[in-house]
């Protein structure tokens, strides 16, 4: 089974909406808002259900200027982007593990969830492929991106949430493949859907209809930066 994660149970598609051919092979879970609601539910997921493969979804905050209300986000890379450890010598987004090794920015191997390795339209919306999403324990508007240039001038993150980065360390802890995809729900000037619930309701069948239509995983695992 894939498990598909996201905060709320409003970014994803009620039980009925999914399809019967598929499940039973994909799953889809709320884990809460925030890193560690997200990395503690992930954690209880994969204990509970041992899934194949996951996906985290959802909605992000748009830092490339290109993105547009809608556009989904296939992240290649997720960083803990509001950790900051400069003082002990360390970049932004880095830390130190329980071995004291360094260890930062998470690079996903998408090739278990297998769209192109090119930007791509799905359902009249483009796809961004190479897109590091940064992740925090903060909700950002438009004017905090454009205040704090370093989050895609020093970082290059293209995208933010709160939840991706902990989805993605907590199944890279257990060896299982991971992906994040994401839809852009208000972009870097501040452009936001008129009805947000409306919105929810849209994005989260489209990422539905995109899980179903790429998740044919197979055995690759993650590897760390």
């Amino acid at each position: 089974m894939i498990a598909v994660l996201a905060s709320s149970k409003g970014e994803l598609v009620p039980a009925e909406q999914v399809p019967q051919a598929y499940r039973a092979s994909i799953g889809w879970f709320a884990i809460g808002v925030g890193k560690v609601q997200a990395s503690l539910n992930t954690h209880r997921i994969i204990g509970e259900f041992r899934p194949t493969g996951i996906i985290g979804t959802g909605t992000c905050g748009a830092v490339d200027p290109r993105m547009q209300v809608g556009d989904l986000v296939l992240a290649s890379e997720t960083v803990d982007y509001d950790l900051d450890l400069r003082r002990f010598g360390l970049d932004r987004g880095t830390t130190f593990d329980k071995d004291g090794n360094r260890i930062g920015t998470l690079r996903l191997d998408v090739s278990w969830f297998p769209p192109p390795a090119t930007d791509m339209i799905f359902e009249g919306r483009r796809v961004w492929h190479q897109v590091c999403i940064g992740s925090a324990d903060r909700f950002l508007v438009a004017a905090d991106r454009q205040e704090n240039p370093w989050i895609a001038g020093e970082m290059h993150i293209g995208a933010v949430d709160m939840e991706s980065h902990a989805i993605a360390a907590t199944a890279f802890a257990t060896g299982i493949p991971v992906s994040i995809v994401r839809v852009v729900s208000d972009t870097h000037r501040g452009e936001r859907p008129r009805s947000y619930a409306s919105f929810l309701a849209h994005a989260a069948a489209s990422v539905m209809r995109f899980v179903i239509q790429y998740s044919l995983p197979n055995e690759k695992s993650p590897t760390i930066l």
